[in-house]
Protein backbone atom coordinates (compact mmCIF):
# COMPACT_ATOMS: atom_id res chain seq x y z
CA UNK A 1 0.00 0.00 0.00
CA UNK A 2 1.72 3.04 -1.33
CA UNK A 3 -1.02 5.53 0.62
CA UNK A 4 -1.39 5.05 3.59
CA UNK A 5 -4.71 6.28 3.80
CA UNK A 6 -5.95 4.17 1.45
CA UNK A 7 -6.68 2.16 4.45
CA UNK A 8 -10.27 4.00 4.17
CA UNK A 9 -11.28 1.26 1.71
CA UNK A 10 -9.89 -2.06 3.30
CA UNK A 11 -13.22 -2.37 4.92
CA UNK A 12 -12.91 -5.44 8.14
CA UNK A 13 -9.36 -5.83 7.33
CA UNK A 14 -7.74 -6.35 10.84
CA UNK A 15 -3.88 -6.44 9.71
CA UNK A 16 -1.68 -4.64 7.45
CA UNK A 17 1.52 -5.43 6.27
CA UNK A 18 3.71 -2.79 5.44
CA UNK A 19 7.07 -2.15 3.79
CA UNK A 20 9.16 0.55 5.21
CA UNK A 21 10.92 2.52 1.62
CA UNK A 22 9.02 5.11 -0.09
CA UNK A 23 5.90 3.82 2.37
CA UNK A 24 6.59 4.71 5.25
CA UNK A 25 9.51 6.83 4.08
CA UNK A 26 9.99 9.20 1.64
CA UNK A 27 12.45 6.99 -0.43
CA UNK A 28 14.33 9.51 -1.05
CA UNK A 29 17.62 8.21 0.27
CA UNK A 30 20.36 10.48 0.89
CA UNK A 31 24.05 9.84 1.93
CA UNK A 32 24.87 11.27 5.49
CA UNK A 33 28.33 9.71 6.21
CA UNK A 34 31.17 8.11 3.83
CA UNK A 35 34.26 5.86 4.48
CA UNK A 36 34.13 5.95 8.50
CA UNK A 37 34.85 3.18 10.95
CA UNK A 38 33.02 3.57 14.17
CA UNK A 39 33.36 7.98 14.48
CA UNK A 40 36.70 8.31 12.76
CA UNK A 41 36.45 9.85 9.95
CA UNK A 42 38.28 8.73 7.11
CA UNK A 43 40.74 11.06 4.43
CA UNK A 44 38.93 12.39 1.92
CA UNK A 45 41.13 10.10 -0.31
CA UNK A 46 39.60 7.26 1.23
CA UNK A 47 36.22 8.43 1.41
CA UNK A 48 36.63 8.96 -2.50
CA UNK A 49 37.71 4.87 -3.02
CA UNK A 50 34.15 4.02 -1.14
CA UNK A 51 31.94 6.26 -3.85
CA UNK A 52 34.35 4.69 -6.28
CA UNK A 53 33.19 1.33 -5.19
CA UNK A 54 30.05 2.33 -4.82
CA UNK A 55 29.08 3.57 -7.89
CA UNK A 56 30.59 1.11 -10.03
CA UNK A 57 28.45 -1.49 -8.15
CA UNK A 58 25.60 0.39 -8.74
CA UNK A 59 23.00 -0.55 -11.70
CA UNK A 60 21.51 3.08 -11.20
CA UNK A 61 21.87 5.65 -14.42
CA UNK A 62 22.01 8.63 -15.68
CA UNK A 63 19.41 8.90 -18.97
CA UNK A 64 20.59 12.70 -19.88
CA UNK A 65 24.23 12.97 -18.74
CA UNK A 66 24.63 16.15 -20.98
CA UNK A 67 22.65 18.11 -18.85
CA UNK A 68 23.16 19.85 -15.50
CA UNK A 69 23.59 17.41 -12.43
CA UNK A 70 20.54 18.66 -11.04
CA UNK A 71 18.38 18.47 -14.20
CA UNK A 72 19.37 14.72 -14.44
CA UNK A 73 17.16 11.75 -14.56
CA UNK A 74 17.98 8.85 -13.00
CA UNK A 75 16.49 5.59 -13.24
CA UNK A 76 17.53 3.01 -10.65
CA UNK A 77 16.44 2.23 -7.00
CA UNK A 78 16.00 4.83 -4.31
CA UNK A 79 19.81 3.44 -2.78
CA UNK A 80 21.45 2.99 -6.06
CA UNK A 81 20.29 6.46 -7.15
CA UNK A 82 22.01 7.63 -3.91
CA UNK A 83 25.34 6.42 -4.28
CA UNK A 84 25.59 7.55 -8.00
CA UNK A 85 24.62 11.28 -6.65
CA UNK A 86 27.09 11.26 -4.25
CA UNK A 87 29.97 10.05 -6.37
CA UNK A 88 29.33 11.94 -8.90
CA UNK A 89 28.66 15.07 -6.61
CA UNK A 90 32.22 14.12 -5.06
CA UNK A 91 33.96 14.83 -9.11
CA UNK A 92 33.75 10.79 -9.43
CA UNK A 93 32.57 10.56 -13.66
CA UNK A 94 31.73 6.33 -13.73
CA UNK A 95 32.45 6.84 -17.70
CA UNK A 96 35.71 8.35 -16.60
CA UNK A 97 36.38 5.44 -14.54
CA UNK A 98 35.03 3.06 -16.95
CA UNK A 99 36.99 4.20 -19.82
CA UNK A 100 40.38 3.68 -17.26
CA UNK A 101 38.76 0.44 -15.77
CA UNK A 102 36.97 -1.15 -18.57
CA UNK A 103 33.92 -3.43 -16.79
CA UNK A 104 34.37 -7.48 -17.60
CA UNK A 105 31.24 -8.10 -15.96
CA UNK A 106 28.19 -7.58 -13.61
CA UNK A 107 26.48 -8.90 -10.58
CA UNK A 108 23.47 -7.17 -9.95
CA UNK A 109 22.12 -7.25 -6.28
CA UNK A 110 20.61 -10.80 -5.32
CA UNK A 111 18.96 -11.69 -2.29
CA UNK A 112 20.54 -14.80 -1.57
CA UNK A 113 24.17 -13.15 -1.64
CA UNK A 114 22.51 -9.74 -0.33
CA UNK A 115 25.69 -8.23 -2.92
CA UNK A 116 25.90 -6.29 -5.84
CA UNK A 117 29.49 -6.84 -7.57
CA UNK A 118 31.71 -5.25 -10.59
CA UNK A 119 34.79 -6.91 -12.30
CA UNK A 120 37.05 -4.52 -13.99
CA UNK A 121 40.31 -4.78 -16.07
CA UNK A 122 43.29 -3.25 -14.37
CA UNK A 123 45.52 -2.50 -17.08
CA UNK A 124 48.44 -1.69 -14.73
CA UNK A 125 48.07 -5.37 -13.02
CA UNK A 126 47.44 -8.76 -13.65
CA UNK A 127 44.65 -9.64 -12.57
CA UNK A 128 41.42 -7.80 -12.17
CA UNK A 129 39.60 -6.12 -9.63
CA UNK A 130 36.29 -6.95 -7.86
CA UNK A 131 34.36 -4.37 -6.88
CA UNK A 132 31.07 -5.42 -4.26
CA UNK A 133 28.78 -3.38 -1.88
CA UNK A 134 26.18 -5.07 0.19
CA UNK A 135 24.95 -5.67 3.83
CA UNK A 136 27.68 -5.17 6.29
CA UNK A 137 27.12 -8.17 7.93
CA UNK A 138 27.37 -9.89 4.35
CA UNK A 139 30.42 -8.57 3.25
CA UNK A 140 32.24 -8.85 6.81
CA UNK A 141 31.72 -12.89 6.47
CA UNK A 142 33.30 -12.98 3.00
CA UNK A 143 36.48 -10.12 4.18
CA UNK A 144 39.68 -11.33 5.48
CA UNK A 145 41.55 -7.74 5.51
CA UNK A 146 40.35 -3.94 6.14
CA UNK A 147 41.24 -0.51 4.92
CA UNK A 148 42.34 2.03 7.80
CA UNK A 149 44.36 4.91 7.93
CA UNK A 150 45.58 4.06 4.42
CA UNK A 151 46.98 0.71 4.99
CA UNK A 152 45.05 -2.61 4.43
CA UNK A 153 44.82 -4.43 8.37
CA UNK A 154 43.75 -7.47 9.23
CA UNK A 155 40.25 -8.27 10.28
CA UNK A 156 40.87 -9.15 13.78
CA UNK A 157 38.91 -9.20 16.56
CA UNK A 158 39.66 -5.63 17.42
CA UNK A 159 38.84 -4.66 13.89
CA UNK A 160 35.35 -7.24 13.86
CA UNK A 161 34.91 -4.85 17.28
CA UNK A 162 34.96 -1.13 15.55
CA UNK A 163 33.05 -2.71 12.53
CA UNK A 164 30.13 -3.99 14.84
CA UNK A 165 30.29 -0.73 16.81
CA UNK A 166 29.35 1.08 13.14
CA UNK A 167 27.11 -0.81 12.29
CA UNK A 168 25.32 -0.86 15.64
CA UNK A 169 25.71 3.14 16.10
CA UNK A 170 24.39 3.42 12.76
CA UNK A 171 21.45 1.58 13.32
CA UNK A 172 20.61 3.33 16.51
CA UNK A 173 20.59 6.51 14.33
CA UNK A 174 18.19 5.13 12.24
CA UNK A 175 21.20 4.97 9.51
CA UNK A 176 20.64 2.57 6.76
CA UNK A 177 23.99 1.22 6.23
CA UNK A 178 26.26 -0.47 3.74
CA UNK A 179 29.77 -1.50 2.91
CA UNK A 180 32.04 -1.35 0.21
CA UNK A 181 34.95 -4.06 -0.46
CA UNK A 182 37.07 -5.50 -3.15
CA UNK A 183 39.64 -7.41 -4.23
CA UNK A 184 42.02 -8.76 -7.22
CA UNK A 185 40.65 -11.49 -8.69
CA UNK A 186 41.94 -13.56 -12.11
CA UNK A 187 38.60 -14.35 -13.57
CA UNK A 188 37.46 -12.38 -15.90
CA UNK A 189 33.69 -12.99 -15.76
CA UNK A 190 30.98 -13.79 -13.16
CA UNK A 191 30.10 -17.95 -13.03
CA UNK A 192 27.09 -19.14 -14.20
CA UNK A 193 26.56 -20.59 -11.03
CA UNK A 194 28.33 -18.55 -8.45
CA UNK A 195 29.36 -19.45 -5.16
CA UNK A 196 29.98 -18.14 -2.21
CA UNK A 197 33.24 -18.73 -2.29
CA UNK A 198 34.24 -16.27 -5.02
CA UNK A 199 33.57 -13.59 -2.79
CA UNK A 200 35.86 -14.57 -0.15
CA UNK A 201 39.12 -12.64 0.90
CA UNK A 202 37.50 -9.20 0.46
CA UNK A 203 39.24 -6.08 2.29
CA UNK A 204 36.77 -3.86 3.23
CA UNK A 205 37.35 -0.46 2.20
CA UNK A 206 34.92 1.69 4.02
CA UNK A 207 31.14 2.18 5.02
CA UNK A 208 28.56 4.52 3.59
CA UNK A 209 25.32 5.67 5.68
CA UNK A 210 22.31 6.81 4.26
CA UNK A 211 18.90 8.70 5.73
CA UNK A 212 15.76 8.76 4.39
CA UNK A 213 13.06 11.08 6.28
CA UNK A 214 9.34 9.46 7.75
CA UNK A 215 7.10 10.87 5.10
CA UNK A 216 4.85 14.09 6.74
CA UNK A 217 1.32 11.78 7.19
CA UNK A 218 2.45 8.98 8.10
CA UNK A 219 2.32 8.93 12.30
CA UNK A 220 -1.07 10.25 11.99
CA UNK A 221 -2.22 7.49 9.10
CA UNK A 222 -0.48 5.08 12.35
CA UNK A 223 -3.50 6.65 14.53
CA UNK A 224 -6.21 6.46 12.37
CA UNK A 225 -5.01 2.66 12.18
CA UNK A 226 -5.01 2.23 15.64
CA UNK A 227 -7.83 3.42 16.48
CA UNK A 228 -9.33 1.65 14.02
CA UNK A 229 -8.30 -1.61 15.46
CA UNK A 230 -5.88 -2.68 12.89
CA UNK A 231 -2.63 -4.36 13.44
CA UNK A 232 -0.11 -2.75 11.35
CA UNK A 233 3.20 -4.65 10.39
CA UNK A 234 6.48 -3.15 9.17
CA UNK A 235 8.18 -5.80 6.81
CA UNK A 236 11.66 -4.25 5.80
CA UNK A 237 15.24 -5.40 4.22
CA UNK A 238 17.20 -2.91 6.37
CA UNK A 239 19.41 -3.93 9.94
CA UNK A 240 16.82 -4.49 13.07
CA UNK A 241 17.97 -1.68 14.76
CA UNK A 242 17.15 1.08 11.77
CA UNK A 243 13.63 -0.77 11.22
CA UNK A 244 12.91 -0.35 15.70
CA UNK A 245 14.04 2.86 15.58
CA UNK A 246 11.55 3.86 12.99
CA UNK A 247 9.10 1.40 14.77
CA UNK A 248 9.79 3.96 17.92
CA UNK A 249 9.18 6.79 16.28
CA UNK A 250 5.87 5.82 14.97
CA UNK A 251 4.67 4.51 18.59
CA UNK A 252 4.75 0.76 17.48
CA UNK A 253 5.76 -1.88 20.01
CA UNK A 254 9.26 -2.72 18.85
CA UNK A 255 10.47 -5.12 22.32
CA UNK A 256 12.62 -8.51 21.34
CA UNK A 257 8.81 -10.48 21.34
CA UNK A 258 7.64 -7.98 18.76
CA UNK A 259 10.37 -7.97 16.46
CA UNK A 260 11.93 -11.11 14.04
CA UNK A 261 14.66 -11.24 11.35
CA UNK A 262 14.48 -13.19 8.50
CA UNK A 263 17.16 -16.13 9.60
CA UNK A 264 14.61 -16.44 12.49
CA UNK A 265 11.61 -16.21 10.27
CA UNK A 266 12.88 -19.30 7.99
CA UNK A 267 13.80 -21.46 10.83
CA UNK A 268 10.49 -21.52 12.53
CA UNK A 269 7.55 -24.06 11.78
CA UNK A 270 3.87 -23.19 11.34
CA UNK A 271 2.82 -23.56 14.84
CA UNK A 272 5.75 -21.98 16.17
CA UNK A 273 5.14 -18.78 13.68
CA UNK A 274 1.55 -18.90 14.33
CA UNK A 275 2.19 -18.05 17.86
CA UNK A 276 4.84 -15.00 17.28
CA UNK A 277 2.96 -13.33 14.66
CA UNK A 278 -0.16 -12.33 17.05
CA UNK A 279 2.62 -9.84 18.17
CA UNK A 280 5.24 -9.15 16.18
CA UNK A 281 4.95 -5.64 14.73
CA UNK A 282 8.91 -5.71 12.52
CA UNK A 283 10.06 -8.26 10.39
CA UNK A 284 13.93 -7.03 9.64
CA UNK A 285 15.75 -8.35 7.05
CA UNK A 286 13.38 -9.81 4.62
CA UNK A 287 13.84 -9.80 1.37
Amino acid sequence: MRRMRSVETLGTASVILTDKTGTLTEGNMAVEEVGWIRHEKQSPEHQLHTLLIAAMTSSAFVENPQEEMSAWKIRGSATETALLLAAARAGISRAAMLATYPQLDFFAFHPQFRLSASLHNDPDKEKNLLFVTGAPETIVAYARAMQKDGHEQPLDEKALGEIRETIESAAARGLRLIACAQKMITARAFPKIIEQIFFDDLTIVGMIAFHDPLRADVAEAFADVAHAGVHVVMVTGDHGGTARFLAQKLGMESGERNFMEGNELDNLDEHMLANRLKLITVFARVL
